[in-house]
């Protein structure tokens, strides 16, 4: 059978995926079914062998992760609200403000193995130290900005201490403490010659330290397509691996030494790149694509795609959830098994067949990397295969001048001019993902219902258009139809709802904000205040395409407006009311705006049809055509409430009431409250999303 272990490890993995959105039962139904249709296809339909292996092996993920689930993870649960003793070595250190760290673990509690983290102050403790817990475990939960539960749970961490009675740290020698001390004296050097955002953005190549990067640079990157360069990952070590490998190949070297030399370099960049999973999945297929020569076997990408994810995926099978092990296994299969197939198509030869080529691959990188996007962020990028196209390249070579800056020890000029260079790349990267970003089309926001269907159509009428007319310029017009579609799709979308108004509280009884938005335009008022209501926000408005907003109302406290700075800087803000009482500092501005003082209750804003009243009590009337809505704290509406309002709904998310005559339905999912209605016709308050959980 050709290409065992791409039939083995690629059933294995979407056994894997499909079991993660199943339960146990279901699991275990489906892959009794999945056997025998194999078998009887085999026996009846046609006598190709890979039909039944990949049946098992699709069976054997559905029930690993169902008995993974059921015997790992469920009774480590079991802790979750007791007191527990754990203990373990430290992977990960991530320090906060007011002397506050958080300790990512892999040890042992109450006698079970497993991974954990702990938060609390920070300890004289370093990574690959060993540390003691004592305390209260807790499970993660998700939120509306941060899906802990989800994220955690795919990294094989299943409780936390956030709050332990008893902590303590004890020193271990490691040989990988230094290296990891090389790291951080190298960190120092780059920013030592680059002190910008230049100087971050390579360190973030680099060891995946995105801390340093703003957020709106970041935001920026992700938005044009190339925000996975900025995140450590395996196309950082394949970069650096096929750099050496070219420069060796010019010298008359043995194919050991070669093969040696690397491996040794890959066991370096993994430890500075702190042991990420994507590293080391690259660092897998990367020794099975060039150990294939020296044990004289044929070298294969969808081989060693499927041999790699079995491998990693057979001690942890929660990781096929990862976001970062599906993107690195999707850019992988476009690059190394797509791209190969549709540039053999192309006939041209000299600069322009090489520059077609490099753009059907990055066509095919972006296509396969569209689901996967869809899974787990909140925008994709339309303008991705240009910025690839461009600012990868640029961005390989800011890698390959920030590596050999590293192994050069920082010395001298060794590492001076190669990181001059880097940092050269590194600022047109940045200056061009900004403008690009700020361009109209860039990205297509994902909180439209429609467009995960157009996508998953988009997808699979390029992948039938290319094997039915095989020729990359039909591919290439498919791809651009596709596209096009989606963007109509989305502008006619927002033409048809143009007067309609759009409402949403995101958050929960204890931090919530009121987004109300009509058009492509938004205003804000944050009801209780809090760090947090920024976050969500960000994350609610980005998900509807929504980048301009006429006003911000920090109506509880001004304490949360910092957290507004650092989380709008993308955004074009118009204004900005604060309460009469709250103090404020004349002539400072935030977001470009002045902030300007509600000068009395019943202090009225208006928007051509729409209307938005400040009362007393926290109290906020909106008032668009014929509907009329009022939203205010506490748990008990007025007592003329049912005069003047179609709607009343209180700051903790619970729908009050509405009024008569009204067409009204109400439901709960896992997201909230969805309230939906129509008046007359003419305008309608499509969703109240509340983001927390009852």
């Amino acid at each position: 059978m050709v290409r065992k272990m791409a039939f083995v490890g690629c059933s294995y993995l979407a056994g894997l995926f499909f079991a993660s959105f199943l339960n146990l039962k279901s699991d275990f139904i489906l892959a009794c079914a999945a056997l025998p249709i194999g078998f009887l296809f085999y026996f009846l339909v046609s006598k190709k062998i890979q039909v039944p292996v990949c049946a098992v092996f699709f069976s054997a993920g559905l029930l690993v992760y169902g008995f993974y689930e059921a015997t790992v993870y469920r009774p480590m649960l079991e802790n979750a609200g007791k007191d527990c003793l754990a203990e373990g070595i430290v992977l990960e250190v991530n320090n906060y403000q007011n002397d506050k760290s958080q300790y990512v673990v892999k040890g042992r509690i109450n006698g079970k193995d497993g991974k954990f983290v702990v938060f609390c102050q920070t300890l004289d403790c370093e990574i690959f130290d060993k540390i003691s817990v004592c305390g209260k475990a807790s499970a993660f939960k998700d939120t509306y900005a941060f899906p802990a539960e989800s994220y955690y749970r795919t990294k094989g961490i299943f409780l936390e201490f956030s709050n332990p009675s008893k902590v303590s740290a004890q020193k271990r020698f490691s040989v990988l403490k230094y290296l990891i001390a090389y790291r951080d004296y190298i960190c120092g050097k780059i920013y030592s010659v680059l002190p910008g955002e230049e100087g971050k953005a390579l360190a973030a190549m680099l060891f995946g330290d995105k801390s340093g990067l703003e957020n709106d640079t970041k935001t920026n990157l992700f938005r044009v397509g190339i925000g996975h360069i900025m995140s450590v990952s395996g196309a950082h070590l394949a970069i650096i691996s096929d750099f050496f490998m070219r420069i060796l190949g010019l010298f008359k070297i043995n194919k050991k030494f070669k093969f040696a030399f690397l491996e040794v370099l890959i066991a370096l960049f993994c430890v500075m790149a702190g042991l990420c999973q994507p590293v080391l999945r690259s660092a897998v297929m990367i020794t099975i694509v060039y150990g294939a020569e020296i044990f004289k076997r044929r070298s294969d990408t969808l081989n060693s795609l499927g041999l790699a994810s079995l491998l990693l995926l057979a001690g942890q099978p929660f990781l096929v959830r990862d976001s970062s092990f599906l993107l690195s296994f999707a850019g992988v299969l476009g690059i190394g098994v797509l791209a190969p197939a549709l540039c053999s198509k192309i006939t041209e030869t000299g600069v322009k067949g090489k520059l077609l080529r490099y753009a059907a691959a990055m066509l095919c990188v972006s296509v396969v990397v569209f689901p996967v996007s869809f899974l787990f962020f909140d925008e994709v990028s339309i303008i991705s295969p240009v910025a690839n196209f461009v600012l990868i390249p640029v961005c390989s070579a800011a890698l390959i001048c920030g590596f050999i800056a590293a192994i050069s020890g920082g010395v001298g000029f060794l590492s001076f001019l190669p990181l001059v260079f880097a940092g050269l790349c590194c600022k047109f990267v940045i200056l061009a993902s900004n403008f690009l970003a700020d361009l109209k089309f860039s990205s297509l926001p994902l909180g439209y219902e429609f467009i995960g269907i157009g996508i998953i159509v988009s997808i699979i009428l390029i992948v039938a258009g290319f094997f039915i007319f095989k020729d990359i310029k039909s591919t290439a017009a498919i791809s651009v139809a596709c596209v096009l579609g989606l963007l109509f799709s989305g502008e006619f979308y927002s033409f048809e709802n143009k007067d309609t108004l759009f409402a949403a509280v995101v958050g929960n009884s204890d931090f919530s904000s009121l987004v109300v938005s009509k058009g492509n335009t938004a205003f804000v008022i944050d009801l209780s205040g809090g760090r947090n209501n920024a976050k969500n926000l960000q994350k609610y408005l980005c998900r509807a395409g929504i980048r301009e907003l006429d006003f911000i109302v920090p109506l509880n406290s001004t304490q949360s407006v910092a957290a507004y700075q650092k989380r709008f800087v993308g955004f074009d803000v118009d204004g900005i009311f604060i309460r009469q009482d709250d103090f404020w500092l004349d002539g400072l501005s935030i977001l470009d705006c002045v902030p300007q003082k509600l000068v009395s209750d019943g202090f009225e804003v208006d928007f051509d049809d729409l209307s938005v009243r400040f009362g007393s009590k926290n109290s906020v009337e909106i008032f668009y055509k014929d509907f009329s809505m009022l939203c205010m704290s506490g748990n008990n509406p007025p007592e003329n409430y049912n005069v003047g309002w179609d709607f009343v709904l209180s700051y903790d998310g619970k729908p009050v009431q509405v009024k008569n005559g009204t067409s009204f339905s109400l439901e709960k999912d896992g997201s909230g409250i969805l309230v939906s209605y129509k008046k007359n016709g003419k305008a309608s308050l499509r969703r109240i999303e509340n983001a927390g959980r009852f």
